[in-house]
């Protein structure tokens, strides 16, 4: 069976989904909020799983409470975190996605 290895970024991704202008500053109230594990590399790690493939992903968080939840995400997606690195007091990648009801989006992110 094929294995392959996606090296790269994991980010957590905060999602607020509304209707909601995205030009100029003020205060935007959100209908709807998830969080998913995002980053093009993880992503694609959890694809390859899904595909029916075997899949090891090799990056670096920190080992703060984001980190640790990213990692519990990917190993409940089966897939392979061995080479993950997590770095002693480091803030891991987040990001901020504003999706207003037209499709548009707005994304902050934080790299870690």
């Amino acid at each position: 069976m094929a294995e392959v290895t996606c090296v790269g970024i994991a980010f957590l991704d905060h999602v607020f989904e509304g209707d909601f202008e995205l030009t100029g500053g003020g205060l935007a109230f959100a209908q709807d909020f998830n969080q998913y594990g995002g980053g093009t590399a993880a992503t694609a790690s959890v694809t390859v799983v899904r595909l029916g493939r075997i899949s090891t992903f090799w990056g670096r968080l920190g080992d703060d409470e984001t980190g640790l939840q990213v990692l519990d995400g990917l190993n409940r997606h089966r897939v392979q975190t061995d080479h993950v690195r997590l770095v002693t007091g480091a803030q891991s990648p987040v990001s901020s996605i504003l999706i207003n009801a037209d499709g548009e989006r707005h994304e902050t992110v934080f790299a870690g």
